[in-house]
């Protein structure tokens, strides 16, 4: 067996046992070192010492941003001018030069200038030989000839360059910078994959439940690794369906050129399983961007392989604020969170700013991640904020409605002039509408409806499931228990009798069914456990047609026996109602200043001629 043929063997079995985390999308090959009788006299460059304790102690006082695990230590050299170069019996041409930074955890560079001819080789691997990243080839050129990778254990790396004897033009590869990992990113990695010392204890995996109908727009989102800090940010869409990639993060996180993008960087399940940290693509160029709207839009340079499965976020550019929102990031480096605002974004000056978190928040990392309606269309990016699992709120997101204008000629080529678009999904399932085929149960009691589950087929992208009049949204409406089931809790009706259900994605709106709504016994109320004096204390409650209802209120916690409609003690506060011929009514009564301190008994009673059903509550009235 010839020595190439058992270098290509020994590089296989090291590529099965590298570190997954480091491993980034490569062309193959070994280096010419492993096969080749080469001389070990292979220069070093030693880089001047990095106050790691100086950049912790930043790093403490820094507010939300890209979380920087790493300081950029400038080079600005040649591989020409820091290499040895010795040239193989083949005519083969071989550069080999050493970086040292003194301390670092991981240790990576950024080219600035990476230019290779077909047929060239670039390989990149520690001393030791623990990891072997390439052969990174002509297929990596860029346009803006930028370049990095993800970085290699330890303090030292080994660059070598393989160019054949007979080479169209002569490489150029100038290094611009070393990156210090002066936190320790694999372990940052490490942590985070199995929930540790990672992202706050609030976050919510995006497999868990709530995260049920988001499982195509997840795929979006990517972790970046750009100038020694760690951002997030998401694919979008083109009216076209083309599938460029288009990808949008903030513009504080700096130059995505020579960035590496990390997809599908979740636990396989919810607050368990493992997360693949191998599926990257690396470079992009600049499209569109503006720091005071803290946006950047580049266009990702590597193909992004198919089994990846990208997605491509849909988007809205008017400042019409949806009725919730959610987001999709990687804080603190993390894998994959989902997290939850069930309520309006407020608009605020160039951003819109999420006022409370009901579910998960935003960390440093998360910087970048895209602000999703709730109809699953992108509307800005997470410039800065406040939150974090002890205080959710304040969060703010660069408008993605000022910055149309910029971005339009990428986006809508054809000067379309839609006001939104749906994401798209190259390798989701077939298009089109979901279908119901059932409900169970197909009644529900009014003010008491207990829980309903539909069955059916494509309903794993469900974006609205509508009850009558009523919408419900995702996650806190409705629950995607998979492609073929939802369950919901029913909405309050406004009237008895049959409500249409119906469910909607991307696709359109599915068939209906009818839920028939019929009266509930007993009553249900609806009143805040305390009450503060002139406020409405209201009750809602579902009878039969042509019922009789009472409201009381008294400071004594006697209930009214009701016997007949003329028999009532005295009490201080007595209505009644004749239900309407849907059986469904309300009763309210505001509580009198006279009340303060007191505790104040209620009690409603539905009357056909006997007593047919009562409820009753209580409340202390504060000041």
């Amino acid at each position: 067996m010839n020595l190439r043929v058992t270098a290509l063997l020994l590089a296989c079995l090291a590529c099965l046992t590298a570190s997954p985390a480091l491993a980034q999308v490569s062309y193959g090959g070994v280096p010419a070192s492993s096969y080749a009788t080469l001389p070990s006299d292979v220069p070093r460059l030693d880089l001047p010492p990095v106050d790691e304790a100086a950049l912790l102690a930043e790093d403490a006082t820094r507010a939300k941003g890209p979380l920087r695990y790493g300081a950029l230590v400038p080079i600005g050299a040649t591989l020409d001018e820091l290499a040895r170069r010795d040239v193989l019996p083949s005519g083969e041409q071989v550069w080999r030069a050493e970086i040292r930074s003194t301390g670092a955890r991981t240790l990576a560079v950024v080219f600035e200038h990476y230019e290779l001819p077909p047929g060239g080789q670039l390989f990149v691997y520690d001393p030791a030989r623990r990891q072997v990243l390439g052969a990174y080839t002509d297929l990596n050129n860029q346009e803006n000839l930028e370049f990095g990778f993800q970085p290699v254990l330890g303090d030292r790396l080994v660059l070598e360059y393989v160019e054949p004897a007979d080479a169209s033009f002569h490489a150029t590869l100038r290094v611009r910078e070393a990156i210090h990992d002066y936190r320790g990113l694999p372990d940052l990695v490490a942590k985070s994959s199995d929930g540790a010392d990672a992202a706050g204890a609030c976050n919510v995996d995006v497999n868990c439940p709530q995260g049920a109908s988001w499982q195509d727009k997840k795929r979006a989102i990517t972790r970046i690794v750009s100038g020694g800090a760690l951002c997030t940010g998401a694919l979008l869409n083109n009216v076209n369906n083309s599938g460029a990639q288009y990808y949008i993060t903030a513009f504080h996180c700096g130059s995505m050129n020579a960035a590496v993008f990390l997809f599908n960087y979740e636990k396989s399940g919810c607050s368990s399983g493992t997360a693949p940290s191998n599926q990257t693509v690396s470079g992009s160029t600049q499209l569109a961007g503006s720091s005071s709207l803290d946006y950047r839009l580049v266009q990702i340079s590597q193909a992004i392989p198919a089994s990846y499965k990208p997605f491509f976020l849909g988007w809205n550019r008017t400042s019409s604020a949806p009725p919730s929102t959610a987001t999709i990031h990687h804080p603190d480096g993390d894998v994959k969170k989902i997290s939850f605002d069930n309520n309006a974004p407020q608009l605020s000056g160039n951003q819109w700013r999420v006022v409370q978190w009901d579910l998960g928040v935003t960390e440093p990392g998360s910087s970048g991640c895209p602000l999703i309606r709730s109809d699953g269309r992108f509307i800005g990016q997470l410039c800065c904020g406040a939150a974090y699992c002890g205080f959710p709120f304040d969060d703010y997101y660069g408008r993605f409605d000022l910055a149309w204008p910029t971005v339009k000629p990428w986006l809508d080529p054809n000067n379309t002039n839609p006001t939104g678009i749906d994401g798209y999904d190259p390798y989701g399932t077939p298009a089109g509408p979901p279908v119901i085929s059932g409900l169970n149960p197909t009644t529900a009691q009014a003010f008491l409806p207990g829980s309903v589950t539909i069955t059916g087929t494509k309903f794993s992208n469900a974006t609205q499931v509508k009850v009558g009049a009523a919408t419900l949204l995702p996650p806190f409406g409705f629950s995607i228990v998979g492609d073929t089931q939802i369950t919901f809790t029913p909405p309050s009706p406004t009237t008895l009798g049959a409500a249409a259900v119906t469910v909607s994605n991307s696709g359109g709106t599915s068939n209906s069914q009818n839920l028939n709504f019929i009266e509930t016994n007993p009553p249900l109320q609806v009143v805040n456990p305390f009450a503060l004096t002139n406020t409405t204390h209201s009750w809602q409650y579902g009878g039969g047609s042509n019922d009789l209802a009472f409201l009381l209120l008294s400071g004594s916690p006697t209930l009214v026996p009701i016997l007949g409609a003329n028999v009532f003690p005295t009490y201080s506060v007595i209505k009644s109602q004749v239900l309407n011929g849907a059986g469904l009514g309300s009763h309210s009564s505001l509580v009198p200043p006279s009340a303060l301190g007191l505790t104040v008994h209620t009690q409603v009673a539905i009357w056909d001629g006997t007593l047919k059903a009562t409820t009753a509550a209580s409340i202390s009235v504060l000041f």
